[in-house]
C-alpha cells in the first residue's frame, strides 16, 4: 500500500487590511496576525481574531469591537474554499490568478465568497493575495445612523498571505 503525502502550506503571520474610509473618516486598520492554510488539492482556509486589527485611533479601535463587531460575542472571522483548478508544480516566480470559492463567516454569520486569488512563488513558500468587496448589511453589522456617514458600508479587504511548507 502506498501513501501520498500531501502538501501543507501554513502561516500565522498574514495581513489582512480593510477600507471602510470615507469622505469624513479614515479607516483603515491592519490585522498581522492572520491564520492562513493552502492544501495542494486546493483547499483554502483563513481565521483570525478580530480584536487583533489595529487602527491609528484607538478610540476608533474601540468602537469597531465594542460597537460594531463585538468582538466578545463574536470574537474570530473564518474563511474556508477551494482554489479552482489548483496545481501546486506549475506555480512559479510569476503572479498566476485562480477563482477561490467558499464561505465567509463574520460577526457569526456566513456568506458565500467568490473572489480572485493571486498565487506565485516565493523563497520558502507560496504568496498569496486577493481583494474583494463586503457589505457591513450582509453581516448584520449595524452602523447607528449617528455615523452612518463616517462609516463605509462598502468595505474593501485586502488579504496578503506568506504559506510556508
Amino acid at each position: 500500500m502506498t501513501t501520498i503525502a500531501q502538501s501543507t502550506y501554513k502561516t500565522t503571520k498574514g495581513i489582512i487590511t480593510f477600507n471602510a474610509s470615507t469622505p469624513l473618516e479614515n479607516i483603515n486598520p491592519t490585522n498581522s496576525k492572520v491564520n492562513g492554510i493552502l492544501k495542494d488539492d486546493g483547499a483554502f482556509g483563513v481565521v483570525m481574531l478580530i480584536k487583533e486589527f489595529e487602527f491609528s485611533n484607538k478610540l476608533m479601535q474601540e468602537h469597531f469591537n465594542e460597537n460594531y463587531m463585538e468582538s466578545e460575542k463574536y470574537p474570530k472571522a473564518y474563511f474556508s474554499g477551494k482554489i479552482k483548478n489548483l496545481n501546486l508544480e506549475e506555480l512559479d516566480k510569476s503572479t498566476k490568478e485562480y477563482q477561490v470559492e467558499g464561505k465567509i463567516t463574520i460577526h457569526n454569520v456566513t456568506r458565500p465568497l467568490s473572489a480572485v486569488i493571486k498565487l506565485s512563488r516565493e523563497q520558502g513558500g507560496i504568496k498569496a493575495s486577493s481583494a474583494f468587496t463586503l457589505l457591513t448589511k450582509d453581516f448584520d453589522i449595524k452602523i447607528p445612523k449617528i455615523v452612518f456617514t463616517k462609516i463605509a458600508e462598502e468595505v474593501a479587504v485586502q488579504i496578503n498571505l506568506i504559506l510556508e511548507e
